[in-house]
């Protein structure tokens, strides 16, 4: 997956086999009749990563539309460890029945535990996974909120999250 980050360097997500033992090793990417440095890389059992986050009719969360108090919301990640089924990895995720993880996961929103409904794999799709969780009900002001997912312990970089002001339930 060929992306640019936020200074306009390309980079490049690589979707693991969970079946990897964690610790050292080295990546070479080839495309495009170009190959890589190789590079050393650190494989992790977990390592929390945001791709989006959306309302649950689908529309991304963003400024012009951002995420209410008591919503609930797709988490669209990877990196959350494995899953409770013993399907190959590769695979497009089962949508009946839904596929837990392993490992607990916990979300904050603007420092504040929210309620995890599911955490498991996105149905249809292989290597991608989901959070349903419930924007919690704090004081706070319209902008951004850090969202922080956190599995097995590890916590992920925060996503900032546009949400109108919540009030104090």
């Amino acid at each position: 997956i060929r992306d640019r980050d936020v200074t306009g360097v390309q980079t490049c997500a690589l979707p693991i086999s969970t079946e990897l033992l964690s610790g050292p090793t080295s990546v070479t990417v080839s495309a495009n009749g170009y190959t890589s440095p190789t590079l050393p890389v650190e494989v992790r059992p977990v390592n929390p990563g945001i791709f989006a986050a959306a309302h649950t009719n689908g529309n991304l969360v963003t400024s012009a539309s951002p995420a209410q108090s008591g919503e609930l919301l797709v988490i669209w990640a990877t990196g959350l460890g494995r899953a409770k089924s013993d399907d190959a990895s590769g695979k497009p995720a089962s949508a009946s029945p839904l596929v837990e993880l392993r490992d607990p996961v916990t979300v904050t929103i603007g420092g504040t535990s929210s309620d995890v409904v599911f955490a498991g794999l996105a149905p249809g799709y292989a290597g991608l996974q989901i959070v349903l969780v419930k924007v919690p009900a704090v004081s706070g002001t319209s902008g951004t909120s850090n969202l922080v997912l956190t599995s097995g312990g590890e916590p992920g970089a925060a996503y900032n999250l546009p949400e109108i002001g919540r009030a104090h339930v």
